[in-house]
């Protein structure tokens, strides 16, 4: 027969064991170490820029037209920097943020670059892609124009923001480097 201590002994160590078994947390002090020699991490950057293309001075407005009137036409140039290490494509898009809808929708846009005209139509259907040259700057000369006499375009205004924005594999990709920019543009009409 086990005597009463004895079996008091038992128990207690058969629940500290139980105890131990199905708890989580150990005081025990082992440690592993694992060195990887030769190994090199590189940190890069995508990042660019709007600059003026006559001092290269940042710049986030372009158009400042007062008084456009039929027939006339306005002329603006902006350079895209590469500041950061990456090459990137990068698209261009015209968005309105404010004014008169059909004086927005009259306007007309002529974009060039090298030489060469890349874009002509209407301004609010600009959506055009490039990859960034390899010296890192792409200059852009924009060409704003009024074809449209309708005395309904007369003293009117329309706010827009030309947004330059990076991309790798898609323009509609998430997740990754990536940057964007807003020009901000302003223009009105006359009166003729």
């Amino acid at each position: 027969m086990i005597s009463k201590k004895t079996k008091f002994s038992l128990i207690t160590i058969l629940l500290i064991s139980l105890v131990l078994i199905f708890s989580e947390v150990t005081t025990a002090d082992l440690s592993v170490q694992l060195i990887a020699e030769d190994n090199q991490m590189t940190a890069t950057t995508l990042q660019f820029s709007t600059r003026d293309t006559s001092n290269e001075n940042e710049t986030p407005y372009l158009f400042k037209t007062q008084g456009l009137i039929y027939d006339g036409f306005d002329v603006e140039s902006i350079r895209i920097k590469k500041d950061g290490y990456i090459n990137f494509n990068y698209q261009i898009k015209a968005n309105k943020t404010s004014g008169d809808d059909i004086f927005c929708n009259a306007l007309q846009l002529k974009i060039m670059q090298n030489d060469k005209f890349i874009y002509n139509g209407k301004l609010l259907e600009l959506d055009n892609s490039k990859f960034i040259n390899d010296n890192g700057k792409d200059d852009w000369i924009f060409f704003l124009s009024l074809n449209n006499n309708d005395d309904q375009l007369k003293n009117k205004n329309c706010e827009f923001e030309f947004n330059f924005k990076t991309w790798r594999k898609n323009v509609d990709e998430t997740g990754g480097f990536k940057d964007n920019i807003k020009v901000i543009n302003f223009v009105s009409s006359g009166n003729w």
